[in-house]
């Protein structure tokens, strides 16, 4: 269907360009039957290692019904995405020729012995499964040898990270005492005269400085009310016919009310400092820090109390503080003794680690201290010019390599990835080490030999990562309280937003299927690609300006493969976190180098868009320009420390967990209007509040005007009286809440009937009714709907297997475990992968009986 048969919301979704390319590959598997449009899409959510391991088991289902192949899309967000991209790597094997050997891949021993008729290597039955269960605990496979590894690459990024930032630091406090030395060494001018209203002391001579950008400001704020008095009286009768130029007097007392602010924060950081490095000198820092100890214990009992006060009565009430406030505190007070660490190091350098000439008699004992000669200012200018110096030598590539992306990412990639890689399962190669053949390229940019997985019946497989952007939002992509913008990368291009897209045009002679450690970043190379919008004057995230037109153009953007792609998509632990940034916790995330994102090189800089974009991007002041621009390293390190992400408004963009836009991974689906939508829910919700999905809900609404509306109880009744008896695993959202049945809102009947299935008095209260429910998805409005959506949830209904009620018994939490516990033994691992291939054997054989999917695809 063109887009003149098509509405402008979908066309601008789904753009003709985008669609006709994956029709195409849609049209190449042996499943398709002459369509070449989707008719189902599983969506595997984020949620970590429980969400892979869970969402295994219910591949593995689909693969014990032969029904693997009807599978058209795989969204992933997350954990999902670790299950998804070995799927995806399964079918690039050359050993593997077509769905039924992923099928006895996946499949234990014995189970299914069916084969290919066609000739060749295949991987042996259950080998897939084997590996993935012996490295369920891949961030440390091995015990405490690993612990020791991982803990040693953490903490040699740590300290390089602060290296970076004390030598910036430290130079710009260098250049504070140069400059203060001068002055009291000089006594000229205004300088001279700065240095007599503040002379040394315990005092930092910057608050009488801070007093000159402060009379700046009251001088701006009388000149406002001057210029808006003569205003109003010169022109009464007239109109105002645009801004008036109060308004530039007005940015400029806020940007002198700044440095007013930023110079006072130094003065007290230098005060600080200055105390901390001569009470170092004398032996007595241990004295001071339990002083400071002392007064920060007085005033958090002070704050309890105020909040009792406030929020309750004494000694009733016990008031919860909020999370945010709690870090915010904690933020306050690391980032003060940072930067007074920091800036006692500067004392030190000026005074060649020696007591400043002001230091008190009765603390120097009267003994001699230095004066101010010029051997002391050469001394701090060697130190200014070799700080700055290696603060301007370091390379963009240090913001990802000294993060924990590198080491998550390649163990996740040798995991799930290498699972199928010849050179690693058959002669056990652990994940620690490194083996070529695990991870592969992007189909566009590995060329048409990377197609042919297709050919094999492989689903068009979309890794869902969100690109952080809370400043400075005028591109228009999104809501700014939304904090990122939703990405996902698939077989035939990039999707961004609503309605940005980019669809490489593959060469022909290209053929690189995979890729080794050692070409990974190396290669570089420009695609033909198409751009959406197709607007020339409208913005686009993924333009690039260089024959002066704005049709076919080349992307550019960094290459990236499937595990690192799949790496950023799962990291849920970093700086930005999409709507739930917050500058205290991105501030302690970074100050102790808690950084899965990646910093992904768009080579689109604001500048090079096209003129209609010219006045949408984002652009930072003067100040910050030029700071970017001599200080690339630190400056993206400090935008992560204080939640500062600029998105589109620079080149480089933080990009992060896809969770942090929408965990289901079905929006994707929802875009191309999937017929059929199974959504895999494993992410953490101990309380089945459904928070994931009523995101999903409200952006799917908001974005594609696509309303969901979930199936009732009864209509779920009349729907299973026409199918087989496993229906009964249907219900309504409100039965998959775990609680006890007696009190549930459903029928006697239906309460007997899950009565009759095992359960028992004991558990009952930690059980649920259902394992999935039903919802239709009507599009703009229309009386029919254009999807139908299957919404899988982990439950325990009673009647599990033994293994599963024990260890449900053991842990109480089972089956929603925090996201946090990355590290599953053998019995946590069997059981989230046993109930997710019981709970698809149950619900998911709708996609094998014909009839059950004439009636999902009719709308029920």
């Amino acid at each position: 269907m063109d887009c003149h048969k098509r509405s402008h919301r979908e066309c601008t979704a789904y753009p003709d360009g985008l669609r006709c390319r994956e029709s195409e590959l849609l049209g190449m598997r042996p499943q398709a039957n002459g369509t070449r449009g989707f008719r189902v899409g599983l969506a595997l959510s984020g949620g970590g290692l429980r969400s892979a391991t869970f969402s295994l088991g219910i591949v593995q289902a689909l693969a014990r019904m032969r029904v693997l192949g009807k599978v058209d899309a795989l969204s992933t967000v997350s954990g999902g995405g670790y299950l998804g991209s070995m799927i995806s790597r399964l079918f690039q094997r050359r050993s593997v020729c077509c769905v039924r050997d992923v099928e006895r891949a996946l499949l234990p021993e014995g189970r299914d012995g069916t084969e290919c008729q066609t000739p060749g290597e295949r991987i042996a039955t259950g080998s897939v499964l084997r590996w993935l269960r012996e490295n369920g605990n891949h961030l440390a496979p091995n015990g405490a040898g690993d612990l020791l590894l991982g803990g040693t690459v953490i903490l040699r990024n740590w300290v390089s990270m602060h290296v970076v930032l004390v030598a910036l630091f430290l130079a710009g406090f260098t250049l504070m005492q140069m400059l203060r030395h001068v002055g009291a060494s000089l006594n000229l001018g205004t300088v001279g005269w700065l240095a007599r209203v503040a002379p040394d002391g315990p005092w930092s001579p910057w608050f009488a400085v801070a007093t000159l950008p402060f009379g700046v400001a009251v001088l701006l704020g009388l000149l406002y009310w001057g210029w808006q008095c003569i205003r109003k009286r010169g022109n009464r009768r007239t109109r105002p016919s645009g801004p008036s130029s109060g308004h530039d007097g007005t940015l400029w007392l806020k940007y002198s009310l700044l440095v007013v602010a930023a110079l006072v924060g130094a003065a007290i950081v230098d005060t600080l400092g200055q105390a901390a490095y001569v009470y170092s000198r004398l032996g007595k820092l241990g004295e001071a820090a339990v002083a400071s100890a002392s007064a920060i214990t007085a005033f958090a009992l002070g704050a309890r109390t105020l909040a009792t006060i406030i929020f309750g009565k004494a000694g009733t009430t016990r008031p919860m503080i909020p999370l945010r406030a709690v870090a915010g505190v904690f933020a306050l007070v690391v980032l003060v003794a940072w930067l007074t660490a920091v800036n006692a190091l500067s004392h030190g350098i000026a005074w060649d680690w020696g007591l400043p000439p002001d230091t008190p008699c009765e603390l120097a004992k009267c003994s001699s201290v230095p004066v101010r000669t010029s051997r002391y200012l050469l001394n701090m200018l060697y130190w200014f010019l070799g700080l700055t110096g290696f603060s301007l030598l370091l390379y963009r590539r240090f913001l990802n390599d000294s993060s924990l992306q590198p080491l998550y990412g390649a163990r996740i990639a040798r995991a799930y990835l290498g699972a199928s890689n010849p050179k690693r399962v058959p002669q056990c190669k652990p994940v620690t080490q490194v083996v070529d053949g695990d991870d592969a390229w992007m189909p566009w940019e590995a060329g048409k030999g990377a197609f042919k997985a297709f050919c094999k019946g492989a689903p068009l497989h979309f890794v869902n990562v969100t690109m952080n952007e809370n400043v400075d939002n005028k591109t228009s992509l999104q809501r700014a309280d939304r904090g990122g913008v939703g990405m996902a990368i698939g077989p035939a291009g990039i999707s961004a937003g609503v309605h940005h897209h980019v669809v490489p045009i593959v060469d022909e002679n290209q053929g690189e299927e995979h890729c080794s450690g050692s070409d990974r970043r190396t290669r570089r190379r420009s695609l033909s690609a198409k751009v959406y919008p197709d607007d020339p004057a409208a913005f686009r995230m993924f333009e690039y300006k260089s024959d002066g037109n704005c049709g076919v153009t080349n992307y550019e953007g960094e290459r990236l493969t499937l595990g690192q792609w799949t790496g950023v998509s799962g990291a849920a632990f970093s700086t930005g976190l999409g709507s739930r940034t917050s500058l205290a916790l991105s501030f302690l995330a970074g100050m102790f180098n808690v950084r899965l994102g990646y910093w992904w090189d768009s080579r689109v800089p604001p500048s090079r868009r096209c003129p209609g974009a010219k006045d949408a991007v984002s652009r930072r002041n003067a100040v910050g320009r030029v700071f970017s621009r001599m200080f690339p390293v630190q400056s993206h390190l400090l935008d992560e420390m204080f939640a500062r992400f600029h998105g589109t408004g620079g080149r480089y963009w933080n990009l992060s967990d896809g969770g942090h836009f929408e965990n289901m991974g079905a929006y994707e689906l929802l875009r191309r209007r999937v017929p059929v939508i199974v959504i895999i829910d494993a992410e953490a919700d101990p309380d089945y509040g459904f928070e994931g999905l009523g995101n999903l809900v409200r952006k799917a609404r908001t974005d594609f005007d696509a309303d969901i509306a979930f199936l009732g109880e009864e209509e779920i009744k009349r729907w299973s009286k026409k199918h087989c008896d496993e229906s009964r695993y249907f219900g309504s959202l409100d039965m998959l809440r775990r609680r006890s049945r007696v009190d549930s809102a459903t029928s006697l009947e239906h309460a007997g009937e899950v009565q009759s299935r095992g359960s028992n008095e004991t558990d009952r209260t930690c059980e649920s009714l259902v394992h999935a429910a039903l919802a239709k998805v009507r599009y703009e409005g229309q009386e029919k709907p254009g999807s139908i959506m299957v919404y899988v949830k982990p439950t325990l209904v009673g009647d599990e297997p033994v293994d599963i009620q024990h260890y449900h018994r053991e842990h109480a939490d089972y089956p929603q475990q925090t996201t946090a516990d990355q590290f599953f033994d053998e019995a946590q691992w069997e059981s989230y992968r046993a109930l997710g291939e019981l709970i698809g054997s149950r619900v998911l054989w709708a996609l094998k009986c014909e009839d059950v999917r004439k009636s999902l695809s009719k709308g029920l």
